[in-house]
């Protein structure tokens, strides 16, 4: 599929409820997929086959309350980044209504996106990567668990599509997880919904580009300090912390509703 037909291909597509899966070909796509051994690195929830809303990223610092939970319309999905490949998964049984509520809920909170917890659940994976292995990674990411998370306060992509379905009352299970290890020492922690905030949190995203991004060096530099404050926050994560967007093919409760090469 031509990169210019993506955003038609999508509203032909997808309908309210669906899952998006997505990788791209810059830098931080190809680190994730790599590390999670997926085709895809990002996940979004339909609100509508117009409108979608998604955990991200946008200013690419490692600071824990940098945007978050936002709507973005199909039109600027589409274009945002290189696609690579997209999927679109269809879970079954679901209420429609709830799942809206849901993500009313979830898009008026606007919990913040925890850019720390992605770069490590990517050290996570390097622990038991089939290719490279980081000697003592493992054991290192066992021993501070609650720097993978904080239960609903700060979602990344793949946290906040498994804690709308379950709020929304499917059940999710998985024939495999990436980062099944750590999540085992989770299971006992029963996943926490979201919370609506005493006020509500904008994240503005029309007019946004990729190109306003900060550096990759200016990640780098900021990383160890905001590793550090998180260091001292006093949190246990749950299992849906620990997800990856690619985790979601694996589950018998979706089924595939369409994918596409993007070139």
């Amino acid at each position: 599929m031509d990169r210019n037909d993506v955003a038609g291909w999508l509203r032909a597509t997808v309908k309210c409820g669906d899952l998006v899966l997505s990788g791209s070909t810059d830098r931080l796509s190809r680190l994730i997929r790599w590390g999670t051994l997926s085709d895809y690195s990002h996940c979004a929830l339909a609100l509508s086959n117009e409108c979608f809303f998604e955990s991200y990223d946008w200013s690419g610092t490692p600071t824990e309350d940098d945007d978050g939970v936002a709507t973005i319309a199909v039109d600027q999905y589409a274009k945002r980044g290189r696609l690579r490949r997209i999927a679109v998964l269809r879970p079954i049984g679901l209420d429609e209504d709830q799942f809206c509520d849901v993500a009313h809920k979830a898009t008026h909170y606007s919990p913040a996106f925890p850019s720390t917890v992605g770069v490590l659940l990517a050290l996570a994976g390097l622990g038991d990567h089939p290719t490279v292995r980081i000697p003592g990674a493992r054991r290192y990411v066992e021993n501070r668990m609650h720097l993978l998370g904080d239960g609903a306060a700060r979602v990344t992509c793949a946290e906040l599509a498994a804690r709308v379905y379950l709020e929304a009352g499917m059940s999710l299970t998985f024939q495999t997880l990436r980062l099944l290890r750590y999540v085992e020492l989770l299971r006992s922690a029963e996943w926490e919904p979201l919370r609506a905030g005493p006020v509500p949190r904008t994240v503005e995203t029309t007019g946004r580009r990729e190109e306003d991004r900060a550096s990759l060096s200016a990640f780098v530099a900021g990383f160890a300090k905001a590793v550090a404050a998180t260091s001292r926050e006093k949190s246990m994560p749950d299992w849906a912390d620990l997800l990856v967007p690619g985790d979601f093919m694996h589950s018998p409760n979706f089924r595939v509703a369409g994918k596409s090469d993007v070139w």
